[in-house]
This record gives structure tokens, sequence and C-alpha cells, in this order.
């Protein structure tokens, strides 16, 4: 079997766990259609692999990166499918063929379009029986204690991170000379600039691991395995086809501690009288009253986990006074373009706070477009500013639903902080 084949045969195993439902929204008829193990090509020997659910008869697919599904507009005419996700301004188109579906994701990024091979085979969701079968006589089912562990990362360009990968007590184990055991994992790394959402794959006991997520956004793969010399690991992340960065890991001890930056001091502000002077906080909409100013970009996954934070601090405390200001950074210079995406983005989140078009994507470019901030280091970013003008509180990044514990409580602390500004006079 080839390296491929077993990757393929670990991240479909790795989608067999328990069927999940969706918070807060109706749930989805998983009878009325067929599983597929999806994939996009990052590069020709590296896929991002994730399971997706289309339905024989209605308009919303779904996506699973383990523990998440993603609801996705569908379409289907004659032999071709249509996946849309108009907030990401990115599409999958795909024809039918003799195995599955084959065709080409398409994501609008800031210097054109990029495109990436798709593909999709069907699957069962609930037995072995899509295994062949020479697989089934290779493969069984072994059962460990649930685990977590934990790894420091040091990114050749991007810097440190923090890997959580949780093992769970399901693996598959070969008898055919390989000697391993395969785990399934899944987890997150938060970096300082925020986390990279529920990937999901595989783990071995001799330190193999290969994780992944697709969204409509992110295309990440990430492979590691390690190094002879010492036993850390070394490995790779692709995102998509055009980025490419190598790292080394080192694995934590179990009450070892790894810290990140405090995102509440990465940014400094830098105005002398404490305020931060934009021409919108000088209005009567926002004069005299708490504001929350986001700093994103609707292109920005993580700006769209914070934003039902914001929606629901908004809806709570907006009879008190609470205004909230998004300053929009997209990735082209159209404005025609970055209108539209905002008003996707509005839409999908139910909100009816202010957005303005503030300028493109690059941070450097919008740190200039801010000078009372000492930089804009990630999106989004986030401002608290009580009623008399002056600045309370500024978070870089947003650790998102997958970082579980540490969500939790920056969810908390952003509403500690909103009841600073609310109820100060």
């Amino acid at each position: 079997m080839t390296r491929f084949g077993l990757a393929l045969i670990v991240f479909v195993f790795a989608a067999q766990a328990a069927p999940l439902s969706f918070a807060n929204e109706s749930p989805i008829d998983f009878n009325n259609g067929q599983w597929y193990e999806a994939s996009v090509k990052a590069t020709e020997s590296n896929e991002v692999f994730f399971r997706l659910w289309l339905p024989q008869d209605g308009n919303e697919a779904v996506i699973r990166n383990g523990p998440e599904l993603i609801r996705v507009a569908f379409s289907q005419s004659d032999s071709t499918i249509t996946l849309d996700f108009p907030h990401f301004d990115s599409q999958i188109t795909a024809q039918h063929g003799d195995e599955g579906f084959q065709g080409t994701w398409r994501k609008r990024r800031s210097n054109g379009v990029a495109s990436l091979e798709f593909r999709a085979l069907p699957t069962s969701s609930d037995d072995w029986t899509w295994l062949s079968d020479e697989a089934q006589e290779v493969w069984r089912e072994v059962e460990y204690e649930p685990e977590v562990i934990r790894f420091a990362i040091d990114f050749a360009e991007s810097g440190i991170a923090l890997a959580t990968v949780q093992l769970t007590g399901a693996a598959i184990e070969t008898d055919r000379g390989w000697g391993m055991s395969l785990r399934e994992a899944h987890g997150t790394i938060e970096t300082p600039t925020g986390d990279y959402r529920f990937l999901s794959g595989a783990y071995s006991p001799s330190g193999v691991l290969m994780l992944t997520v697709f969204d409509g956004a992110h295309a990440f793969r990430i492979n590691a395995s390690p190094d002879p010399s010492n036993g850390d690991l070394q490995g790779d992340f692709y995102s998509g086809n055009w980025w490419h960065e190598t790292f080394t890991a080192r694995r934590l001890g179990p009450d070892e501690e790894f810290e990140l930056p405090d995102p509440f001091s990465e940014v400094a502000l830098t105005s002398g009288d404490g305020k931060l002077h934009l021409a919108e906080l000088d209005t009567p909409r926002y004069r005299g009253k708490p504001v929350i100013v986001q700093i994103f970009g609707t292109w920005c996954p993580n700006c769209h986990d914070e934003t039902p934070v914001l929606r629901d601090l908004y809806e709570r405390y907006h009879d008190d006074g609470l205004e909230v200001l998004g300053l929009a950074y997209e990735v082209t210079g159209d404005d025609e373009r970055s209108q539209r995406q905002v008003e996707r983005f509005k839409e999908k989140f139910g909100i009816d706070w202010e957005i303005v078009i503030a300028g493109t994507s690059d941070k450097a470019q919008a740190s200039k477009t801010l000078p009372d901030i000492s930089a804009v280091k990630s999106f989004p970013t986030t401002i608290w500013i009580g009623r008399d003008g002056k600045v309370q509180a500024i978070h870089s990044g947003f650790a998102g639903p997958a970082t579980g514990v540490e969500h939790v409580e920056l969810v908390a602390e952003f509403e500690k902080l909103t009841e600073g500004i609310v109820g100060e006079e």
C-alpha cells in the first residue's frame, strides 16, 4: 500500500466518530444523501482531506472536520455539482465520474484566483464496508485510553505556536509488517494571531502526525515525523498551494507550562490622549457611548469565529448604549467587491452594526490607516472604548471554539470587558 493510500484510510477512519448535530440550528437528515471522502490537493503528494455529505435532494451540503460540521450552499445540474462559500469568495465545482466527483476549488486571493484540484469518493458513514477486501484483512480496530498531547512548535517563518491534539480511544492497527497503530487525532494549533481551527487526522505511537482542515477558506495540511537526532518532530505546513513552511515541534510533558504572548499586550495604544481617533467615533452614533471596534476581514475564519461572540454582546447590551463598529480590510482594493462581501458577512451573522471598508488585508498597509495603535498584528483585532472615548483594552487575534477551554475563558473575558465599558459613567 502506498503512503497516500495509508493516509487516506487513516483519515477516512477518523471520520467514523459518532454523528454530530448543529448547535442552535435545524437538524439535517443524513439518511437523505451520501457521505464522501473528499480532498483538495495542496501539492502533488499532499492532499487536504475532509468528510463531505451531499444531499439526495436539497440545497445544503455538509463539510466535516472531525467534530466540526459546516453547512454549505449546494446545487446540482445534471452531473455537475457546486459548493458555494460566498462569504469567503470561494467555490467548488465538480463533475460526476465513474467513481465519484472530480473538479476544482477556486478561491479569490489578493493576487488573483487560486485553483486546487478537488475530488470526492463515496464512502459509508457507519461501517467498514468501504474498505477493500485486502484492506479489511490488514486493518483491525483496537482500543486505547483517550489521551491529550501537546507540542511547542517553532515555525521557520511564522514563529512559535502551541498544538493540542486529542487522541481518542479508537484506533486502527496493521498486522502486515508495518508494526504500527494509527490513532484518530483531533485538535488545533494556537498562534499569537489566532488558531488553525478544527484539525483532524492521525497519530502513531512512533510520533508520526498528520492533520488537515478544509472549510472553504483554509486548506491546511500538517505533516510531522520524529527527528532521529533528538526525537523532536520536524515537519511541513501547507496552506493551499500558495504557502509552505517547515517547523520543529517538541512534545510537552503532562504538567509542563507553555504560554504564547498575551494577546492583550500584543498591540499598544500610541495616542497621547488615550483615544482612537476615527471620524466615525466622533459622530452622534458613537460619541459618549461604549464602543467595541472590530478590525477584521470578511475573508478571515478567526473573524467568523469572533463575530457571533460580539453579536451576542451587542444584542445583550445595545439597550444600555453599546455600539459595535467594524473596520473591514478586504483582500482586494475593489470597492464594489468589498461592499458585496461585507453585505454577505452581515447577512450570514444577522448583524446590523456599521461596517466601514477601511483598506486592504495587508497588515502593514492596515497599520498605516490606524496610527493610534502600534500595529495591526492580527485579524481580528478588537478594541474596547469607554463612554469617555478612551481605550480600555486591545485584543489581538481570537481563540475560536476549536481551542476549547481557551475559547470559553476568552469569551468570559470579552463579556467582563464589555460590562466594564457599559457600566461606567
